[in-house]
C-alpha cells in the first residue's frame, strides 16, 4: 500500500478546507431532521447557514436525560384514606428531580414520561388494596386495586403521560379499611420509577 505523505495531505486539507467547506453539496437521497423548516435533497448545495438553522432545529429537541428509580427502607403503614410513600433509598436520579424526604418527583421540563409503582402490603386477605401515582389536588393519572391474599399481596400501577415542568407526582396507597403495612426491602416489588420518554 502505498504511504500517504502527511506534509502533503495537510496543506491539500488546509486549501479543501478554505474553498469547500463554505458550501457543502449533498450526495445522498436527502436528509431532514424530524420536520424541518426546508427537506434537503439529493444535490442541492448548502450554506453553512442551512446546516445551522437545521442542526439548531434538531437541538433544541434534544433535552437532557430525565428519570429516577427509588425504594422503600422505612415502616409505612397505611390506613384508610390515600397516603403518600416515601422511597427513600434512592438508586439513580438522573437530573435531581426526586425527592426523597418527600417521595416527590418534579420534573424541570414537560414532556411525556413513564410512571410506575408498586408495593407489596403484608395484611389479611379481607381487605382491597389500591397503589396509585398522583399529582396536586389529588388528580390520579395510574391506580390499581388488588383484594388481599395471604401471605401478601403486590399491587402495582403504571401510566404514559404528559407532564407540565414543576408539576409534582407521587405514588401512595389506599387500604379498605383497618391498618396496612407495605414490606420494607423489596426491591422487585417495592419501588417508585420515572423515565422520560421524548
Amino acid at each position: 500500500m502505498k504511504r500517504i505523505d502527511k506534509t502533503c495531505f495537510s496543506r491539500w486539507f488546509r486549501a479543501f478546507a478554505r474553498t469547500a467547506l463554505p458550501t457543502i453539496a449533498i450526495a445522498t437521497a436527502g436528509i431532514a431532521f424530524g420536520s424541518p423548516p426546508q427537506a434537503f435533497v439529493s444535490g442541492q448545495t448548502l450554506s453553512a447557514g442551512d446546516l445551522n438553522a437545521h442542526f439548531s432545529y434538531a437541538n433544541d429537541r434534544v433535552h437532557d436525560p430525565s428519570g429516577f428509580r427509588a425504594t422503600l427502607s422505612t415502616q409505612t403503614n397505611v390506613s384508610g384514606g390515600f397516603v403518600p410513600i416515601v422511597f427513600d433509598q434512592v438508586s439513580f436520579d438522573l437530573a435531581d428531580e426526586y425527592d426523597p424526604q418527600s417521595g416527590t418527583f418534579t420534573p424541570k421540563e414537560e414532556g411525556i414520561y413513564s410512571l410506575e409503582c408498586g408495593l407489596f402490603f403484608l395484611s389479611p386477605p379481607s381487605q382491597l388494596y389500591t397503589v396509585a401515582i398522583v399529582g396536586p389536588a389529588s388528580l390520579e393519572y395510574a391506580g390499581s386495586a388488588v383484594p388481599g391474599a395471604n401471605p401478601g399481596v403486590t399491587v402495582t400501577t403504571s401510566t404514559i403521560v404528559k407532564l407540565p415542568a414543576n408539576m409534582p407526582v407521587q405514588c401512595g396507597a389506599y387500604d379498605s379499611g383497618g391498618t396496612t403495612a407495605v414490606e420494607l426491602g423489596q426491591a422487585d416489588r417495592v419501588y417508585f420509577s420515572v423515565m422520560r420518554l421524548n
